[in-house]
């Protein structure tokens, strides 16, 4: 499966997209947002995949141009679009707020432009990852057809209660999943 790097959304301010592989920023995001994912460190393997694999990129979050926070995803054999964490050299709660919108905006019109399975997220506390998960649950809430993580329900006083912890496929919190028709 191909990554959505049509997809393209702006939103809160903030513009997410897929990095172009012609952008050699690629090469050494790691050093722009506070992580591994450079060539000449210990995530140099997943730098060097994300730039010249096709079924392998970086999701950037840009402040016009440039780059808050960014993320390597791929997709899996099942058709599933993974973000393997989110990495930022840091965010104001103001900015990360609406950057988890953005996020959340981009994933939905992802699924819907390439109806893939679902979009994910890594379950590591790496980056700024574990913060936007919390946040991509608190606005995801009023839709019913989107969720940031897979729930269970059990009847309790005539109403669905939601049990959190389930088990989930390849150890990853779902972001987005396509609505069922």
């Amino acid at each position: 499966m191909w990554l959505p790097e049509n997809v393209i959304v702006e939103s809160n301010g903030y513009v997410v997209k897929m990095l172009s592989k012609d952008d050699p920023r690629g090469y050494f995001l790691g050093e722009l947002t506070n992580c591994c994912q450079s060539i000449w460190s210990a995530g140099g393997s997943c730098a060097i995949s994300g730039m010249e694999q096709d079924d392998k990129g970086f999701l950037v979050i840009l402040d016009g141009e440039e780059i808050l926070a960014q993320s390597w995803i791929w997709t899996d054999r099942k058709g599933h679009i993974v973000l393997d964490s989110i990495e930022s050299k840091g965010l104001s709660k103001v900015q990360m707020e609406r950057a988890s919108k953005a996020l959340l905006a981009w994933a939905k019109k992802a699924v819907d432009t390439i109806f893939c399975d679902g979009v994910y997220l890594g379950k590591t506390s790496y980056g700024i990852t574990k913060e936007m998960r919390k946040l991509l649950v608190k606005v995801s809430i009023p839709f019913n057809r989107v969720m940031v993580c897979k729930l269970k329900t059990i009847k309790k006083g005539g109403r669905d209660e939601p049990i959190r912890k389930v088990s989930i496929p390849f150890n990853r919190v779902m972001v987005c999943k396509p609505p069922i028709f």
